[in-house]
């Protein structure tokens, strides 16, 4: 009976052993699992983010293409100025060179010729009329301007009222 009993003690402790075995093991697969959820989300936030960085990467390498063409383009009608400019120069340099043998030539000119004391036109008649035509025209240029500026103020005045 003794042995029955021990028996029956044994098997009980077995078998709380084993309920408590499958509760911790239920416990170990719960506490996994809510781990796995957690890591799982941490997973998809990452992907999310790696996504967004390779979004990001390919904007960037359309932008730096972008700006390369533009890089490229740029330099090559920077190179057809730089021609442009080098012919400007030489055909200023030229002219350079035609105006400087012009003006030696008048200076050659007008050291041989003798000199001249008189006016081209001699007729003094001639002369005061032109004079008295040019400071009427002065006259009348100023007039112009001054009726112009009037005209403006009144203008303004009629499209304020």
């Amino acid at each position: 009976i003794k042995k029955e009993s021990l028996c029956r003690t044994l098997e009980k402790r077995l078998n709380e052993n084993y309920m408590l075995a499958e509760g911790i093991h239920i416990i170990d697969f719960e506490q996994l699992n809510n781990e796995n959820t957690g890591n799982e989300k941490m997973i998809t936030e990452q992907q999310k983010e790696v996504l967004k960085m390779k979004e990001n990467v390919s904007k960037l390498v359309q932008l730096i293409t972008h700006k390369k063409e533009k890089c490229s383009h740029l330099s090559k009608s920077n190179q057809k100025l730089k021609k442009d400019l080098k012919n400007l120069e030489s055909n200023l340099k030229n002219r350079r060179r035609v105006i400087l043998d012009l003006s030696k030539q008048c200076a050659k000119s007008e050291s041989t010729r003798p000199p001249s004391n008189q006016l081209p036109i001699q007729n003094l008649q001639m002369i005061n009329d032109f004079q008295k035509t040019k400071k009427s025209i002065q006259l009348m240029l100023k007039e112009k301007d001054e009726l112009e500026n009037q005209y403006l103020k009144l203008s303004r005045l009629v499209k304020n009222n």
